[in-house]
């Protein structure tokens, strides 16, 4: 099914957001992948997935410092409700990224473990 819509809309314009369970289960299964959390510094501190790297979407620099990254790694993005991580997954693809996933429901709704 998500071939058949990346021919409909182009090859570069997905992302595939994932459910808490499918989005921890996905991270475990792909040892070599980053988690991006883009919330805000304090939010980030207060709680996050284990491993992963805060980037601020709201951070004007914030499609620079992901330009620097490999487009062929797998992206695991995630904020406190969704919304933000979504919008930095559409950034994403823009930037050339074709494996990214965004956690619905953020942070608030991970069933994994936290820190």
């Amino acid at each position: 099914m998500f071939d058949f819509l990346k021919n409909i809309f182009g090859g570069n314009s997905l992302y595939t957001s994932l459910e808490a369970d499918e989005f921890k289960n996905a991270i475990r299964e792909t040892p070599k992948s980053m988690i991006i959390d883009v919330r805000s510094r304090n939010e980030f501190d207060d709680e996050k997935i284990p491993h992963s790297m805060n980037i601020d979407i709201m951070n004007p620099n914030f499609n620079n410092k992901l330009a620097k990254f490999d487009k062929d790694k797998t992206y695991f993005v995630y904020c406190q409700k969704g919304g933000r991580s979504a919008r930095a997954c559409k950034r994403m693809v823009k930037l050339g990224f074709e494996k990214v996933y965004n956690l619905k429901g953020g942070i608030n709704a991970y069933t994994g473990r936290t820190v």
